[in-house]
């Protein structure tokens, strides 16, 4: 077999031994509590439930036990951290055991759910319990050997163990403004607004040959509710929710 064919597996069983050297040094769930949130790393809050769980469980990403300041099983008391440090604690409430985690966050509202996203809890067996990071991949604490947060496909957190997905009933506290070329050609990141206040749209980013840009609308066919670019705005969407605006396009005279 040439080298070349051999390469794409070899990297596969290198990524999987990984992993499960995470899974096989994971420590037995925690049955006591320790709070360490101020010993992680600075994360700016975009105020948005979800994205601000993953957010700062990134922050932390590499951070070993040692560092952290943890002396348990520390999966959930990391999670449970992860909740403090970014104002989400009564939708996943302080618990340093697993199982209890779980229950806690159900009981404030959490449902489970089959297909995950970024944001929501995913439990192991409920002896272990991390992060999404997207619909496959997650983050967590208390991985590998020495211990510390580590990302890893969640089949290979634990191989064979029953996966249970949550999603806490997180309280978010702005919008985001997502800006679509519709057309044009360029790149615009989302613009994060917080409930209640005022603030300007981003100044439109986006090129189209032989057009002008005209504004934005709600509707890819300019049917919908219109704004200037750089229009000041205010609660345009719901807490939490992402309002899409596509550029307008008018050609110009030859």
């Amino acid at each position: 077999m040439h080298a070349k064919t051999l390469a794409a597996p070899i990297a596969l069983l290198l990524a999987l031994a990984l992993c499960l050297g995470f899974a096989l040094a994971t420590p037995n769930p925690a049955w006591a509590m320790q709070s360490k949130s101020e010993n992680f790393n600075s994360y700016k809050p975009k105020y948005i439930g979800a994205k601000d769980m993953l957010g700062v469980a990134m922050a932390q990403d590499g951070l070993g036990q040692g560092s952290l300041g943890y002396t348990e099983g520390w999966c959930a008391d990391f999670v449970s951290d992860c909740a403090k440090r970014v104002g989400q604690s009564k939708a996943v409430p302080f618990n340093g055991m697993v199982s209890e985690l779980y229950r806690a966050t159900i009981s404030a509202g959490g449902k489970v759910v089959t297909t995950p996203k970024a944001g929501d809890l995913v439990f192991f067996n409920f002896d272990h319990v991390g992060i999404m990071m997207d619909a496959e991949n997650c983050i967590s604490g208390n991985m590998g050997s020495p211990s510390k947060v580590a990302q890893c496909r969640c089949e290979w957190v634990i191989p064979g163990a029953k996966i249970v997905y949550v999603r806490p009933a997180y309280k978010s506290k702005a919008y985001q403004v997502g800006f679509k070329a519709n057309g044009g050609t360029g790149k615009m990141s989302k613009q994060t607004i917080k409930r209640n206040k005022t603030k300007a749209l981003k100044k439109n980013a986006f090129k189209r040959t032989g057009y002008k840009f005209v504004g934005w609308n709600t509707k890819k066919d300019g049917s919908g509710k219109w704004f200037k670019n750089r229009q000041k705005v205010k609660n345009i969407a719901k807490a939490g929710k992402t309002i899409k605006l596509y550029a307008q396009w008018k050609k110009r005279a030859s």
